[in-house]
């Protein structure tokens, strides 16, 4: 699969939108990006259903489904962890576009600047490691120019 970059692309998130029939249009059109918040869902899979070597992952389904890209992780993420990332995630996508790239990345600087060299350990030292640690399974999967608006709802939706 190639990408070519071009112009960025502002993509949507689409609450409540399902992957099945008909699924490969409905993520076409809404310029979907997916995430993935859930354990593991980056990780790739071994699939010889077809005789071959073939290597799958949730990422490379959604992207052949017409996601304009997939976030997901590589490992097992705490949920605190995993609530605290969608948070800064969309922090200001209301107010204009945010590079899904750039957002990932000043994520892991945030995460990296609370963790101490040196500090004693204690409970507040071990959660700021498991966080750094827990924010970096995240991948991003898609055109590194795609970018990220949440769309308001409208009153009465």
């Amino acid at each position: 699969m190639s990408t070519t970059p071009g112009p960025p692309e502002a993509v949507s998130a689409a609450p409540g939108l399902r992957v099945g029939r008909g699924s490969q249009l409905t993520l076409r059109a809404s310029r979907t990006l997916v995430l993935l918040n859930a354990c593991g869902s980056a990780r790739l899979l071994g699939d010889d259903r077809l005789g071959e070597e073939l290597t799958r992952s949730f990422a490379e389904i959604f992207l052949r489904r017409g996601a304009r890209g997939v976030i997901a992780t590589t490992g097992d993420v705490r949920k605190l962890v995993s609530a605290e990332f969608v948070q800064q995630l969309l922090m200001g996508t209301e107010q204009h576009d945010v590079s899904v790239p750039t957002a990932l990345r000043a994520y892991r600087a945030r995460l990296a600047a609370d963790v101490k060299h040196g500090e004693r350990d204690d409970a507040r030292a071990e959660a700021r490691l498991v966080a750094f640690f827990n924010g970096f399974m995240y991948l991003y999967f898609g055109n590194p120019h795609t970018l990220l608006r949440m769309i308001p709802k409208a009153a009465g939706e």
